[in-house]
């Protein structure tokens, strides 16, 4: 059995996987039991975080706009699919770390909200 650990929407998903018969595939997601440790830093909390690796698409945010939580602030192409990553927060970009055709990784900065 191989366990991963995944994130959806914030919210982390230990995920255990488990070959059956050859090429047949069982698997099951919970809940990490665990919560992600707590972020004290202020500058932490003002931080979009990529939560997959791929390529940025687009930025639809610019510097010192304001945008409320939920909004799609960045479009990334991930394994050909488009993947939208939303603020997290409501508040003003303070930072753009990415632009269109970069590369990007999970835990990579996207942009900066105060």
């Amino acid at each position: 059995m191989r366990k991963f650990k995944i994130s959806v929407d914030n919210v982390v998903y230990d995920v255990a996987v488990e070959e059956v018969d050859g090429n047949a595939v069982q698997s099951q997601v919970f809940p990490a039991s665990v919560a992600a440790p707590a972020q004290t830093s202020s500058a932490v909390d003002e931080e979009l975080m990529c939560t997959l690796a791929g390529v940025v698409e687009s930025v639809n945010v610019n510097v010192g706009q304001h945008v409320n939580a939920g909004d799609v602030v960045v479009m990334l192409e991930v394994m050909k699919m488009k993947t939208a990553m939303e603020a997290h927060k409501s508040g003003k970009v303070t930072a753009v770390a990415v632009k269109p055709g970069d590369k990007v990784e999970s835990g990579q900065v996207l942009i900066k909200i105060s």
